[in-house]
């Protein structure tokens, strides 16, 4: 029975709107959740980030996108400069990931006539392909979960799969 005696609690998860609020319905054995209709109708989503962690952090979506720059710009200065970071900065995140996985993840060349740049190896397309599925399907667990246990919020037009 809900707080006020008036709604039965049901096996099935429901939501009944009254006039200033929502009682929401999880299951017989627990109370009712009672929210506001403001607090409905909002807009919640869900946002799902993952970040990989050896004895700090080593890899995570920071690093997925200065990888992909400098897969886009051959270059891992004109990568940073593209992300608005110091060299210095992009540097220290590569060597973090590098000694976090324990393998090179860029591979560069010194200047010249054609000039420097920098290449991902294959363990860092390895790393970046199992991290974008890992991350995937994370999210797709992550947004039925949300669904779930957030029937009164979960909207299925509004839910934000993207992953930030």
């Amino acid at each position: 029975m809900c707080p006020d005696k008036k709604r039965p609690a049901e096996n099935t998860c429901r939501i009944v709107k009254g006039l200033d609020a929502v009682w929401a319905h999880f299951c017989p054995s627990k109370p009712c959740l009672l929210l506001s209709i403001d607090a409905v109708e909002k807009n919640i989503t869900l946002r799902l980030t993952a970040r990989l962690f050896a004895e700090e952090k080593c890899y995570g979506p920071g690093v997925e996108q200065l990888l992909k720059a400098v897969e886009k710009h051959r270059s891992l200065r004109a990568a940073a400069a593209s992300m608005s970071m110091a060299y210095s900065k992009a540097w220290s995140i590569v060597r973090a990931a590098e000694q976090g996985f324990g393998c090179k993840l860029l591979r560069s060349t010194i200047g010249g006539s054609g000039g420097g740049g920098a290449q991902l190896t294959d363990e860092a397309r390895q790393i970046m392909e199992a991290y974008e599925t890992y991350c995937a399907r994370l999210n797709e667990y992550g947004q039925a979960l949300f669904g779930e246990l957030f029937p009164f919020c979960a909207r299925e037009n509004h839910i934000d799969s993207t992953r930030k």
